[in-house]
């Protein structure tokens, strides 16, 4: 799998947010705006899934205010691609990855 080793810019594509230094992944998404759809997780955003489900999860490797600190976001940036395709794309890296949430 090849990850783009950059910042997410303001770009379509596919994310997976992993626990820092392990294979341990957390969240598999897509978004049409990588920088503000990855930021809005860290940023205590209303419409964070991940966030949501840390905070109701009392087994979880990572607390919710520390969730910037102890994780790592990896990245496919994907321009012009089509949601259609970005979906495909994050329901495969989902199967492949196992994240812990959404459960």
């Amino acid at each position: 799998m090849r990850w783009d080793a950059i910042e997410p810019g303001n770009m379509q594509g596919v994310y997976a947010i992993f626990v820092k230094g392990t294979e341990n992944c957390l969240y598999v998404g897509q978004s049409s705006n990588l920088r503000s759809r990855i930021n809005g997780h860290y940023n205590n955003s209303k419409s964070s899934d991940l966030r949501s489900h840390v905070q109701r999860d009392n087994d979880s490797p990572v607390e919710a205010r520390e969730l910037q600190f102890l994780t790592e976001v990896r990245i496919m940036q994907m321009p012009g691609s089509e949601k259609s395709h970005r979906i495909t794309i994050e329901k495969k890296l989902t199967n492949k990855l196992e994240p812990i949430y959404p459960r």
